[in-house]
């Protein structure tokens, strides 16, 4: 009875094998991560926007009024430290950022012009307000998408693009 053994060219041709099936997984693994990161993206920004929903039933209809900050000792009330809860770990941080939310308590950028006003101070009544933007992704973290942010929109929806209507059309 004799043994049979691998031999250094079949090991080699194996090992190449193994290296031309990394070479075509590891992009489609890498793409399918970053998908994985904006889904996560578009519901932290959902989440975010019940709690704006809840806030606003809570004080007349009003947006929060907010400030941006760049670094979380600047003082006024973000997005960050007025909605946050013990529960909401990395709500505010988009899981594609690496170091903005770090810096600043939180990875989205809240819309000066809704800060403190009702939706109908706006927009005309009995209009519907979905083209506002509330919140965005302060950087394009997303390289899938056309604009590379995730927004929330007024009515709590999260396209993956960047959209305005005018009021009337």
């Amino acid at each position: 009875m004799r043994l049979r053994a691998f031999t250094i060219a079949e090991l080699l041709v194996v090992i190449a094998l193994v290296g031309v099936v990394l070479a075509i997984a590891l992009p489609a693994l890498d793409q399918t991560r970053q998908r994985a990161q904006t889904a996560g993206c578009a519901g932290n920004l959902r989440q975010i926007g019940l709690m704006i929903d809840r806030y606003q039933a809570d004080h007349d209809h009003r947006l929060p009024a907010l400030v941006n900050r760049d670094s979380i000792n600047e003082p006024g009330p973000a997005i960050d430290t007025l909605l946050r809860s013990p529960n909401d770990v990395d709500l505010f941080r988009c899981p594609s950022d690496a170091s903005v939310a770090q810096r600043a308590g939180t990875s989205y950028f809240w819309n000066p012009a809704a800060s403190g006003v009702t939706l109908d101070q706006l927009f005309p009544p009995k209009q519907h307000a979905p083209s506002l933007p509330l919140l965005a992704d302060k950087q394009p973290f997303h390289r899938e998408l056309r604009d590379g942010v995730n927004i929330l929109y007024a009515d709590s929806h999260v396209p993956g693009q960047l959209y305005f209507t005018t009021p009337g059309k």
